[in-house]
Protein backbone atom coordinates (compact mmCIF):
# COMPACT_ATOMS: atom_id res chain seq x y z
CA UNK A 1 0.00 0.00 0.00
CA UNK A 2 1.47 3.69 -0.88
CA UNK A 3 0.13 6.82 0.48
CA UNK A 4 -1.57 8.68 -2.27
CA UNK A 5 -3.23 11.65 -0.64
CA UNK A 6 -2.83 13.67 2.64
CA UNK A 7 -5.99 16.00 3.88
CA UNK A 8 -5.96 18.03 6.85
CA UNK A 9 -8.71 20.23 8.22
CA UNK A 10 -7.30 22.10 11.17
CA UNK A 11 -4.47 20.56 12.67
CA UNK A 12 -2.12 22.87 14.59
CA UNK A 13 -1.06 25.24 12.53
CA UNK A 14 -2.84 23.53 9.22
CA UNK A 15 -6.00 24.95 8.16
CA UNK A 16 -6.52 23.29 4.48
CA UNK A 17 -3.89 21.21 2.94
CA UNK A 18 -4.78 18.76 0.55
CA UNK A 19 -1.77 17.21 -0.47
CA UNK A 20 -1.70 14.68 -3.87
CA UNK A 21 0.99 12.24 -3.41
CA UNK A 22 1.64 11.26 -6.94
CA UNK A 23 3.48 7.83 -7.48
CA UNK A 24 5.43 6.73 -10.07
CA UNK A 25 7.69 3.63 -10.31
CA UNK A 26 10.80 5.82 -11.85
CA UNK A 27 10.53 8.44 -9.00
CA UNK A 28 9.21 6.37 -5.70
CA UNK A 29 10.95 9.13 -3.57
CA UNK A 30 8.78 12.17 -1.84
CA UNK A 31 10.37 14.78 0.08
CA UNK A 32 9.20 17.34 2.46
CA UNK A 33 11.40 20.54 2.61
CA UNK A 34 10.74 23.90 4.91
CA UNK A 35 12.74 26.10 7.15
CA UNK A 36 12.79 25.42 10.77
CA UNK A 37 8.95 26.00 12.21
CA UNK A 38 7.15 25.80 8.73
CA UNK A 39 5.05 22.46 9.95
CA UNK A 40 7.16 19.64 8.83
CA UNK A 41 7.09 17.84 11.85
CA UNK A 42 3.02 18.56 12.50
CA UNK A 43 2.34 17.76 9.22
CA UNK A 44 4.32 14.25 10.24
CA UNK A 45 2.30 14.28 13.74
CA UNK A 46 -1.21 14.53 11.74
CA UNK A 47 -0.33 11.08 9.95
CA UNK A 48 0.65 10.12 13.52
CA UNK A 49 -2.50 11.02 15.06
CA UNK A 50 -4.83 9.92 11.74
CA UNK A 51 -3.25 6.51 12.57
CA UNK A 52 -2.69 6.16 16.44
CA UNK A 53 -4.88 8.64 18.21
CA UNK A 54 -2.14 10.61 19.86
CA UNK A 55 0.92 12.74 18.14
CA UNK A 56 4.58 11.51 18.68
CA UNK A 57 6.00 12.31 21.49
CA UNK A 58 3.71 14.86 23.15
CA UNK A 59 3.42 14.47 26.68
CA UNK A 60 0.52 16.53 26.93
CA UNK A 61 -1.77 17.40 24.06
CA UNK A 62 -3.49 20.72 26.08
CA UNK A 63 -1.98 23.54 25.43
CA UNK A 64 -2.78 26.60 27.61
CA UNK A 65 -2.09 30.42 28.06
CA UNK A 66 -3.88 33.51 29.20
CA UNK A 67 -6.68 33.33 26.32
CA UNK A 68 -6.67 29.53 25.42
CA UNK A 69 -7.49 26.15 27.11
CA UNK A 70 -8.18 23.82 23.86
CA UNK A 71 -6.70 20.33 22.64
CA UNK A 72 -3.45 21.71 21.05
CA UNK A 73 -4.79 19.68 17.92
CA UNK A 74 -7.14 22.65 17.13
CA UNK A 75 -6.35 25.29 14.75
CA UNK A 76 -6.39 27.96 16.95
CA UNK A 77 -7.41 30.78 14.28
CA UNK A 78 -10.47 28.71 13.37
CA UNK A 79 -11.18 28.46 17.01
CA UNK A 80 -10.69 32.45 17.79
CA UNK A 81 -12.69 33.35 14.72
CA UNK A 82 -15.72 30.42 15.52
CA UNK A 83 -18.90 31.84 17.30
CA UNK A 84 -20.14 30.81 21.02
CA UNK A 85 -21.75 27.23 20.20
CA UNK A 86 -20.20 26.70 16.67
CA UNK A 87 -18.78 22.91 15.89
CA UNK A 88 -15.60 22.59 14.84
CA UNK A 89 -13.87 20.18 12.98
CA UNK A 90 -10.29 18.54 13.27
CA UNK A 91 -9.76 15.82 10.45
CA UNK A 92 -6.81 13.94 8.98
CA UNK A 93 -8.05 11.63 5.98
CA UNK A 94 -5.06 9.47 4.43
CA UNK A 95 -5.30 7.78 1.64
CA UNK A 96 -3.52 4.51 0.36
CA UNK A 97 -3.73 2.92 -2.48
CA UNK A 98 -2.29 -0.64 -4.20
CA UNK A 99 0.96 -0.29 -6.05
CA UNK A 100 -1.29 -1.27 -9.19
CA UNK A 101 -3.94 1.50 -8.16
CA UNK A 102 -6.67 -1.22 -8.50
CA UNK A 103 -7.79 -0.45 -4.71
CA UNK A 104 -8.11 2.73 -2.19
CA UNK A 105 -8.80 2.68 1.31
CA UNK A 106 -9.27 5.44 3.52
CA UNK A 107 -8.55 6.16 7.33
CA UNK A 108 -10.02 9.02 9.00
CA UNK A 109 -9.76 10.42 12.32
CA UNK A 110 -11.66 13.50 13.32
CA UNK A 111 -12.59 15.42 16.61
CA UNK A 112 -14.97 18.13 16.63
CA UNK A 113 -14.98 20.85 19.39
CA UNK A 114 -17.87 23.11 20.08
CA UNK A 115 -16.78 26.65 21.63
CA UNK A 116 -18.81 27.23 24.64
CA UNK A 117 -17.23 30.65 25.12
CA UNK A 118 -13.81 32.43 24.47
CA UNK A 119 -11.10 29.97 25.21
CA UNK A 120 -13.27 27.30 26.39
CA UNK A 121 -14.42 24.45 24.33
CA UNK A 122 -15.84 21.00 25.26
CA UNK A 123 -15.19 17.34 22.97
CA UNK A 124 -18.28 16.90 20.78
CA UNK A 125 -17.59 13.89 18.84
CA UNK A 126 -14.64 11.55 18.50
CA UNK A 127 -14.77 9.74 15.42
CA UNK A 128 -12.29 7.39 13.01
CA UNK A 129 -13.27 5.62 10.01
CA UNK A 130 -11.38 3.05 8.11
Amino acid sequence: MILSNIKITNFRQYEFVDLDLNYEKAKNITTIVGVNGAGKSNFFGSIIWCLYGKEPDAKDNRQKNAEFDYVGILHEPSFVKSNIDKIIETKVELTFNDINNLESYKITRSHSFKKVSNGRHEVFLSLIHI
